[in-house]
């Protein structure tokens, strides 16, 4: 199966100022092998180009250091695709790029998982959330695993804190290793660790019901915020029992930079909602998430409620949690969001992938509603739609990862 990586880069500034059409591509380049899945999972833009995070299967032309079985892939790139040099991390059992944080412009974390204990992954620890430090060279100063069972764990996000250090969070289904409290089913873990890897503290978010952490942000009070999903309240989560068996909806909390919950709001309908991006505005949030409901704080969907085609829900609250509004895009199949921005003009941006060829989505390339195109929708600061466009061929393309 051929699947490689085609990177896209455009006119940013006028992609995020214009208010009728996306501009044209401005270059494009293929990563990869050519018999095998090359996942691009991160990108980090540098003072001189790009750094890609891509999850590489096998070993093939060009690339250097691979381990064995999986590994991930590091390729510093130009501002126009020329490769300045690549890396492969990781051990002879399976590896993964997830996200890359820029700490200044000569050092880098790596947020990985790991089920490795050989090669690069030389720590001893248990858990695969897997931290690499590097420096603009692809060198590593130091990397250390953090989490219990590494079967269990599984690595979502990091954010830089304001010591250099991070705060990791991901999923956990047992204790051990470094991880202290575990509720039942799946819970949010998250850990913060020092400049050089120390663990500062660590703290065990849920309840019995199965619950996920997608996107952690720092925000401009000094607190952080994470969105995702949770199936049942009771306990530390603190939403409302609407009477009736809820699915999962969307759930947002806001921490402080000790790990304490501040606050905490909760939003979906009878069916299916998860939240998977979050961005703080000027007078409240915007918030990307997918629904397959059609009631409550949902309206619009376009499929069936409670079917298997999800649309990308997006909505606004004030500083307090009040909906302000919302809006249900897509067509009859699914759509799922991975990254939201505000534009320099108050809009909103929506980058996702998009199965449909009907409803909001135009020009999707795919030849049925089996393959996938690359789909941007902006918004005005009201929610109301500007534009959208698809990008891709006849078969599938996809934004594989959600830091990238």
């Amino acid at each position: 199966m051929l699947k490689r990586i085609l990177i896209i880069s455009s006119l940013f500034c006028n992609v995020l100022t214009a208010s009728s059409q996306i501009d044209t591509i401005i270059w494009q380049v293929c990563l990869g092998i050519l018999d095998g899945e090359n996942h691009v999972k991160a990108i980090e833009k540098t003072r001189d180009g790009y750094l890609f995070g891509i999850d590489l299967e096998k070993n093939g032309p060009g690339i250097t250091n691979h381990h064995g079985k999986s590994d991930a892939w590091i390729v510093y790139t130009g501002n126009t695709g020329n490769i300045i040099w690549e890396k492969c991390f990781g051990g002879s059992e399976g590896d993964a790029s997830l996200k890359i944080i820029n700490i200044n412009e000569n050092t880098f974390y790596l947020l990985n998982e790991s089920w490795s204990i050989d090669g690069d992954v030389i720590n001893g620890r248990e858990g695969n959330f897997w931290i690499v430090k590097i420096n603009s060279s692809g060198d590593i100063l130091w990397e250390n695993c953090y989490g219990g069972c590494i079967m269990g764990d599984q690595a979502m996000d990091a954010i830089l804190m304001p010591d250099k250090g991070l705060l990791m969070m991901g999923r956990i289904s047992s204790t051990g290793g470094d991880i202290t409290a575990y509720y039942g089913d799946m819970d949010i873990w998250m850990c913060r660790i020092d400049s050089v890897g120390n663990i500062l503290w660590e703290k065990t978010i849920g309840n019995e019901g199965a619950d996920n952490g997608l996107k952690i942000k720092l925000t401009s009070d000094s607190t952080v915020i994470f969105i995702g999903s949770h199936e049942i309240p009771g306990g530390m989560i603190g939403c409302p029992d609407i009477g009736y068996y809820i699915y999962i909806d969307v759930w947002i909390v806001e921490l402080d930079l000790e790990g304490t919950i501040i606050n905490q709001w909760c939003y979906g309908g009878k069916y299916p909602d998860q939240g998977h991006d979050i961005i703080k505005v000027q007078d409240g949030y915007v918030i990307a998430a997918i629904t397959v409901s059609d009631d409550r704080d949902v309206s619009g969907l376009h499929g069936t409620p409670g079917g298997d085609s999800y649309d990308i829900w997006v909505f606004k609250t004030d500083h307090t949690g009040n909906l302000v509004w919302q809006k249900c895009l897509g067509g009859y199949s699914s759509d799922y969001p991975k990254y939201i921005a505000e534009s320099a003009d108050s809009g909103i941006i929506i980058i996702g992938n998009t199965y449909s060829l009907d409803g909001d989505v135009t020009e999707n390339h795919s030849l049925y509603d089996s393959y996938s195109d690359i789909w941007v929708v902006k918004l005005s600061s009201d929610g109301q739609l500007l534009w959208e466009h698809c990008f891709g061929g006849l078969a599938t393309e996809k934004f594989w990862g959600i830091h990238s």
